[in-house]
């Protein structure tokens, strides 16, 4: 883990995993505790992120088309970058929790993006429900 990434608020373990998925291509089952409430999911690259979130704007109309093109030179500028700055964790198939414990309703895949700095706590592994 570079030293210029280290965040005084955030996970160390965290950081690394979040750095790893960024830098090598590397995913891992995590759950995340955020303030209350727990977000379960696949930890992946920011440019994975940002390439399947541009996916769901269509390229129909001239605002979508706008949104995705900035969503494509974004991951496209993380591909020239050594080690980019690690702030967020991003997860695919992310599932929400309330304090409850009642999983939040979704369709289809989620794509879910946190600020480091922000979770409380994590496990490795996802929680999966009985539907």
């Amino acid at each position: 883990m570079s030293e210029r990434n280290t965040h005084p608020n955030t996970d160390n373990i965290l950081q690394l995993l979040t750095e790893t998925a960024n830098t090598k291509d590397y995913t891992v089952d995590i759950t995340l505790n955020v303030k209350g409430s727990v977000v379960t999911g696949t930890v992946v690259s920011a440019m994975t992120y940002l390439e399947e979130i541009a996916g769901e704007f269509s390229e129909e109309n001239d605002i979508e088309q706008t949104i995705y093109e900035k969503l494509m030179e974004a991951a496209s500028n993380l591909k020239d970058e050594e080690a980019p700055e690690t702030n967020y964790v991003h997860l695919k198939d992310a599932k929400l929790f309330s304090e409850s414990g009642k999983s939040l309703p979704s369709n289809g895949s989620v794509l879910w993006r946190g600020k480091l700095s922000d979770i409380d706590g994590f496990f490795l592994g996802k929680i999966t429900t009985e539907e």
